[in-house]
C-alpha cells in the first residue's frame, strides 16, 4: 500500500502497512497493538496529532515520553476530577531538574526511601519537608525559628526565642525559597571531629559558633537552653561541612 488512504473506517485482520499518512480524521479501531514493524531497522514512531482516548491501559516497555509542558490525568466524564496514576518504578524529572511535582495529595501504601546524595552537592543544600511560609530575608544554611514577625536566627543563649518554636534551615536568601523543617541537609557545623557520625547536634549560641548555627557541642552555661536538632550522618572527615538528619525535638531544657 503506497498511496494515501481515505476512509471512515480502516480495518485489517493481518495489519495495515503503508509508508504515507492516513489523512482522514476518522476513527481507527485496533484490537491489538499500534507500532512499527518488528525489524529494528524499520521501527518508527506512532504519532497522534489529536487526543488519544483509551478505555483500557497504556503499556510502555521502554518508558513514556511527553515533550509538552505537563501530563494531566483527569476524568473526562467528571471535569475537574483526577484519576489514579499507578507507578511501579520511579517518578522524577529529566536532566538536572530531578523534581516530581504533585498538586494534590500523595497516598503511599509502602515505604518512602531516602538515599543520601548530599555529599555530591554543595554546602547549604538539603531536602525533606520544606515550607515556604513568610517573606523573611535569611542566609542559606543558617538555623531560624518562626514567630509572628517572620524567621529569626536562633540563639541558645536566649530561652525566650527559639526554645519551643518551629525551627527551619534556610535554603536561600528569602524564606520563600524554602525552609527545611525536617529532612537532610549539608551545612557548616561547629565543633566537628573525624568519627562524629551518629552524634547528636544542637542549637549553637553567641560565644560559640554564633547565632543561627548548629553544633555537636551542647550549650553548657547557666541560662542557656539545650534543644536536640538531629544527628550527623556524615562528619565531612572532620572538616566544617557535614550532613545531618534534621529532626528538631519538641522538648528543650533550660540550664
Amino acid at each position: 500500500m503506497s498511496s494515501k488512504v481515505i476512509a471512515e473506517v480502516i480495518s485489517g485482520s493481518r495489519g495495515i502497512f503503508g509508508n504515507q499518512l492516513l489523512t482522514r480524521n476518522a476513527s481507527l479501531s485496533v484490537s491489538g497493538s499500534i507500532g512499527a514493524l518488528d525489524d529494528p531497522a524499520e521501527r518508527g514512531i506512532s504519532v497522534f496529532g489529536g487526543d488519544l482516548v483509551t478505555s483500557g491501559t497504556i503499556f510502555s516497555e521502554n518508558g513514556l515520553r511527553v515533550d509538552g509542558p505537563e501530563v494531566v490525568f483527569f476524568n473526562e466524564h467528571t471535569p475537574g476530577t483526577d484519576t489514579n496514576w499507578f507507578v511501579s518504578g520511579s517518578v522524577g524529572g529529566k536532566g538536572s531538574t530531578n523534581t516530581a511535582t504533585f498538586g494534590g495529595d500523595v497516598f503511599i501504601s509502602g515505604a518512602i526511601y531516602h538515599e543520601n546524595p548530599l555529599p555530591i552537592h554543595t554546602v547549604n543544600t538539603g531536602y525533606g519537608d520544606i515550607v515556604t511560609i513568610g517573606n523573611s530575608s535569611v542566609t542559606a544554611g543558617k538555623l531560624y525559628y518562626y514567630k509572628d514577625t517572620g524567621w529569626t536566627e536562633v540563639d541558645a543563649a536566649d530561652v525566650a526565642d527559639g526554645a519551643s518554636q518551629l525551627l527551619g534551615i534556610a535554603l536561600g536568601t528569602n524564606s520563600h525559597h524554602g525552609m527545611i523543617v525536617r529532612g537532610f541537609a549539608q551545612l557548616n557545623i561547629t565543633g566537628l571531629s573525624s568519627g562524629d557520625e551518629g552524634k547528636p547536634v544542637y542549637v549553637d549560641k553567641t560565644g560559640g559558633g554564633g547565632t543561627g548555627k548548629i553544633t555537636v557541642t551542647p550549650p553548657a552555661a547557666a541560662g542557656d537552653f539545650v534543644r536536640l536538632l538531629g544527628w550527623l550522618t556524615d562528619d565531612g572527615d572532620g572538616g566544617s561541612d557535614a550532613s545531618i538528619y534534621f529532626s528538631p525535638s519538641n522538648d528543650w531544657i533550660e540550664l
